[in-house]
């Protein structure tokens, strides 16, 4: 293991043991709580579901479409990256624009995480969402909001100097990250804007005040902890990490 491998190891360690200390609500990460929560508790058999941005790795795992008979549609704007998806993993695929797609509305869900901070129109994009699906329909929706630390420094540190960190954080898994992120609209007040606005119910709402950015270099981490606890107590909601609505049509 290499000096700087185990320094970020060690880093690690400790600032996830200080985690152990906070409110367990404030350790749920988004992505994992999308997968493991609200996806199983909306999802429902033999439906047809469009999966937003999922590009090579299709937000429905292949062992639960299957057990559950999805139909699964991908819409992504990179056809190269839903090419790039197993073999059978989408039963279509659609190359789209989403912040000005029109949909045939006879979907019953929509999906879409870690995808909304990547398009340049967060308002027309949830509008077009909803033109994927028949009335009474369920949208699924998570993203990073554009207030978190994490999101700032992503604004601020030039790209090669992002892709060196990525690299040495994630190692090969950094080849699927780092995508142009915009963060138009991407906070929970200007999304349930959003969502008003595109004529539609939220019927959940989640916000995430976790991340692991910050893990590597305890001290950071700690005083990033600090903070997050001081925003949370006073109900600054858009400063959290992230948020996942649950929309009906």
């Amino acid at each position: 293991m290499s000096i700087l491998k185990t320094f970020f190891t060690i880093n690690t360690k400790i600032s996830f043991a200080f985690d152990r200390l906070l409110p367990a609500a404030m350790s749920v990460y988004g992505t994992t709580d999308f997968h493991a929560r609200l996806l199983p508790a909306h999802l429902q058999s033999n439906w047809k579901v469009y999966d937003i941005g999922g590009g090579k790795r299709p937000f429905i795992f292949p062992g639960m479409k299957k057990e559950m008979n999805i139909e699964l549609i991908g819409i992504d704007i990179d056809e190269s990256e839903l090419k790039k998806a197993p073999k059978g993993n989408y039963d279509e695929i659609i190359v789209a624009d989403m912040t000005a797609y029109r949909g045939a509305a006879d979907g019953d869900m929509v999906i879409s995480r870690s995808t909304l901070e990547h398009v340049r129109d967060t308002r027309g994009t949830i509008a077009s969402m909803a033109t994927c699906v028949k009335d009474g329909a369920t949208l699924i929706v998570f993203a990073p909001c554009r207030n978190a630390l994490f999101t700032r420094l992503n604004d601020w540190l030039p790209e090669s100097i992002k892709r060196k960190l990525l690299k040495a954080l994630y190692g090969d898994q950094a080849d699927v990250m780092g995508f142009e992120a915009f963060y138009d609209r991407c906070t929970p007040s200007q999304m349930r804007e959003n969502i008003k606005d595109a004529n539609l119910e939220i019927e959940e709402e989640t916000i995430y005040w976790m991340s692991n950015y910050f893990a590597y270099f305890f001290p950071a981490h700690i005083v990033w902890r600090v903070y997050q606890i001081l925003v949370r107590m006073l109900g600054m909601n858009n400063l959290c990490e992230g948020f996942a609505y649950v929309i009906k049509k």
